[in-house]
């Protein structure tokens, strides 16, 4: 099942008007000093990935003074199957068999 490989801390993610939402905590813990992300469908799975300066990808932008941070990813989204007017909190953690913080989609 999916939840054996939910192991070690735990997060969460928030997708909201095309937009992917970190707190600072997740963000610091997960991607301290990366710029952009990739974003990666497996199965009901949300991936995240870290990419290095020059790697292309999707700007990881702050969003407040407290570090919260937002990826602005609505074309990505939409073409994973996920719509605009989608409005979730979902479960993540850090995947290291994939680089990537997981998010699950489903239950």
């Amino acid at each position: 099942p999916w939840h054996r490989r939910w192991r070690g801390r735990m997060t969460c993610v928030e997708i909201r008007r095309g937009s992917i939402y970190l707190s600072a905590d997740a963000y610091e813990t997960y991607f301290a000093r990366v710029g952009a992300v990739a974003v990666l469908a497996d199965g009901d799975d949300l991936l995240i990935l870290p990419i290095r300066a020059g790697g292309g990808g999707m700007l990881v932008k702050v969003r407040n003074s407290a570090g919260d941070r937002v990826i602005h990813a609505a074309e990505r989204l939409q073409s994973l199957g996920i719509s605009f007017e989608t409005t979730a909190t979902v479960p993540a953690h850090w995947d290291s068999e994939a680089s990537a913080l997981r998010a699950r989609l489903s239950a």
